[in-house]
């Protein structure tokens, strides 16, 4: 059978040799490529809610490569603290939940109905939160299936750490730890080929399940024939505040930790500042952002209760099931662009540029978190696998510059993506060294959940090739207000001022996005 066509895909070899618990299907087709998937992404969602756009970028070219969306979800699953619940927003999520309920994870249980399942897990038993997701995706067989047919994509947000690690959170804006989304209908667009594939999966065999697929399938790909703009922003009449967390506080914290690293309690610690802005259109304010700040990594989730947007510059963890090849990416020595009656001016750029390189704070700084992604990667991966690649490579911003590094291994046999996140979380570009007790000291000092921030947002393939980033340079929208949050890298020699002013540089392209600058 043609792939390519809008016929239904049984996703199986046959009844009699599939030991699965529930059969997969897929309507698939390529459709009209679109050059602008945010404009592609308004105009089959038209803000609906539970909906995820996610593109990749060709930083050094600015460029993109990739674009995933999620137009309608099947299954909402939505972590906090010690429970996931798992909603079903269809009728084929309704025969997910199912699946699930039955599962190794019956036993953890704590409600039930039709439309949503809640699961609560304990840090002393063999499985936790995240098993919700290798659930799912161990339902995949590459002999069948293809990587989206269980498709997830969503955030796992900082405070995740919590159970994993045993860290106390803060109740203080405590928020959801997990929102990822089981793609029933998705859209995938590969911009260097000039090609796009539409995508709705069945699980079960209903046969009103199948008529409703097919019949939403053939509307999605009429619609993406269509030609599609962003409607226009709405006119701010005044620009709005940009409200600061207390500038004291930071500046006598940096002080506090620099005689703590100086004791050797801390090589290195990360706290952070927080901006909060009116943003009644978090959709045009995430245009604002691709346009003025292109990114390897660009995302936009609408989900039931919160709008997360950004332009992130720094990976948090990828995995290719093939090679078993894990990266991370650490980012950490930033500077201003250089800039003069606000335009770059090219010679000034080179000049920070070479400043950057040779400052020994930034270096240090830098080197410490190249040191600490090896420290993480080890215990998960094989024996003298771990290399650093593009060692202090500049990457440049709208506003900013920063130092990156590549570092690799290959993740150890036995063990997949999960595994791997769940060693390296939380980013040390976003916490410090060691790592654990600088992530206690920050929430001491921060004294509040840090949410999504710092956290990671991506996708997972079907067969567990894993994709995401930090969540920085991004904003949290909640009933009109956006909540932007930027760190500095604080080590012995840090300047307090400078450190807030990073803060303020980092968090710029977001707020000015928001503003409409």
């Amino acid at each position: 059978m043609n792939l390519l066509t809008s016929h239904r895909i049984h996703a199986r070899a046959s009844e009699e040799t599939s030991d699965r618990p529930i059969n997969l299907y897929r309507f698939e087709s390529a459709v009209s490529y679109k050059a602008d998937p945010l404009a592609l992404y308004h105009g089959l969602t038209q803000g609906n809610k539970n909906t995820l756009l996610y593109e990749s970028a060709d930083l050094d070219h600015q460029h993109a490569l990739k674009s995933f969306m999620i137009i309608d979800a099947s299954l909402r699953i939505a972590g906090l603290r010690d429970e996931v619940t798992v909603t079903a927003l269809t009728l084929n999520g309704e025969g997910m939940l199912k699946i699930l309920a039955e599962s190794a994870l019956k036993p953890y249980l704590s409600e039930k109905n039709r439309k949503a399942l809640r699961f609560k897990f304990k840090e002393e038993h063999p499985h936790s939160p995240i098993d919700i997701l290798r659930t799912i995706q161990a339902l995949a067989d590459p002999a069948r299936d293809n990587d989206y047919s269980l498709f997830l994509g969503g955030l796992l947000g900082y405070d995740l750490v919590g159970f994993y690690h045993g860290i106390t959170i803060p109740e203080k804006n405590r928020t959801h730890d997990m929102v990822v989304y089981l793609a029933e209908s998705m859209v995938a667009i590969d911009h260097v080929t000039k090609t796009a594939t539409l995508q709705i999966n069945q699980y079960g065999d209903d046969a009103e399940l199948e008529m409703q697929l097919r019949d939403r399938f053939v509307e999605l790909k009429e619609a993406i024939a269509e030609r599609y703009t962003l409607p226009e922003a709405p006119k701010q009449v005044t620009k709005p505040e940009v409200i600061e967390s207390d500038e004291t506080h930071f500046l006598e914290s940096v002080t506090a930790l620099k005689e703590r690293i100086k004791s050797g309690e801390f090589a290195q610690i990360v706290p952070s500042r927080t901006f909060k802005i009116a943003c009644d259109s978090p959709l045009h304010a995430y245009a604002r952002l691709k346009a003025s700040h292109p990114s390897p990594y660009l995302f936009y989730l609408n989900d039931a209760d919160f709008v997360l947007f950004g332009a992130s510059p720094e990976r948090a963890l990828k995995f290719d099931r093939i090679s078993r090849e894990l990266e991370l990416y650490p980012i950490a020595g930033t500077k201003p662009r250089g800039r003069i009656d606000g335009e770059i001016d090219p010679t000034l750029d080179e000049r920070i540029e070479e400043e950057l390189k040779n400052d020994p704070k930034e270096v240090s700084e830098h080197m410490m978190l190249v040191e600490l992604a090896k420290e993480d990667l080890a215990p998960i991966s094989e024996a003298d696998s771990i290399i650093v690649r593009d060692l202090m490579k500049i990457d440049r911003y709208a506003y900013v510059m920063h130092l990156v590094s590549r570092v690799q291994s290959r993740l150890q046999p036995g063990l997949d993506a999960f595994d791997a996140y769940i060693a390296t979380m939380n980013m040390g570009t976003l916490t410090g060294s060691p790592k654990g007790h600088a992530m206690e000291t920050i929430y001491q000092i921060e004294d509040e959940a840090r949410g999504s921030y710092g956290g990671g947002i991506g996708y997972l393939t079907s067969f567990g090739d894993l994709d995401s980033c930090i969540v920085i340079r991004s904003a949290m929208v909640k009933e009109g207000i956006a909540k932007v949050q930027a760190g500095a890298g604080i080590v012995a020699d840090s300047v307090p001022q400078t450190e807030l002013e990073e803060t303020r540089n980092k968090a710029s392209a977001v707020v000015r996005a928001i503003v409409g600058e």
